[in-house]
């Protein structure tokens, strides 16, 4: 009787070893299945548990190998992780001197901007004075052609002047002998003033004209 009691034990401990094996090799089945994502070895699993394939030792290799790539795994993630943080902090420090340098652009655009308006600004101004310049010449220029209007006309009533004083004092003496003042006056253009030079042989010319008028008496 209690040897069948310990084959009943023996046959309970196989059992319940049995059981959390099968559990194990589940466990070890799924964790491959999540790892690889590959559910293949599951299935077949669930189909023949007993296969040799799918032997506690069996699974236990393949779990490790599995865990040793995962290990590795993420040895790379950590090392590729690392380098991105890395080429990030350069991408930053890049992001930031360009800002810098996009600042120093746009404060010399203002300034290129500002000196560009006081070129135009200064251009407008020269044109404003070519145009003045231009309205001054010919301002100068009508003014220099009324001048010599002014002078001809003056020389012109000089010369009717003379002409009329003449005619008088023909009429006056009744001598055919043109009197000296029926010559041209003397006269400057550019000034409207005469020679002094002039002004003295005028007055020669006037004392001669006495003398021929008491002259005219005295033969009266």
């Amino acid at each position: 009787a209690m040897r069948h009691q310990m084959l009943a034990q023996l046959r309970a401990t196989l059992s319940q070893r049995y059981t959390e094996s099968e559990a194990f090799k589940r466990v070890m089945l799924e964790l491959e299945a999540e790892t690889t994502g590959d559910r293949s070895m599951l299935d077949r699993h669930s189909e023949d548990p007993e296969s040799n394939d799918f032997s506690f030792g069996t699974l236990q290799d393949r779990v490790q190998s599995c865990w040793s790539n995962v290990l590795a795994s993420l040895d790379e993630q950590q090392k590729l992780k690392m380098e991105l943080q890395a080429r990030q902090q350069e991408a930053i420090a890049r992001s930031s001197e360009l800002a810098a340098k996009q600042e120093e652009l746009s404060s010399r655009r203002q300034e290129l901007n500002a000196e560009l308006a006081e070129v135009a600004k200064i251009e407008a101004e020269r044109d404003e004075l070519f145009r003045q310049e231009a309205e001054l010449e010919r301002a100068v220029a009508a003014a220099r052609r009324r001048v010599r209007e002014l002078e001809l006309d003056r020389k012109a009533q000089q010369e009717r002047e003379a002409e009329r004083l003449s005619q008088r004092q023909r009429r006056r003496w009744g001598s055919p002998t043109p009197s000296p003042m029926t010559g041209p006056v003397a006269f400057t253009i550019s000034t409207g003033r005469q020679d002094p030079l002039l002004s003295g042989n005028r007055s020669n010319n006037c004392s001669n004209r006495l003398d021929g008028c008491r002259r005219s008496c005295a033969l009266m």
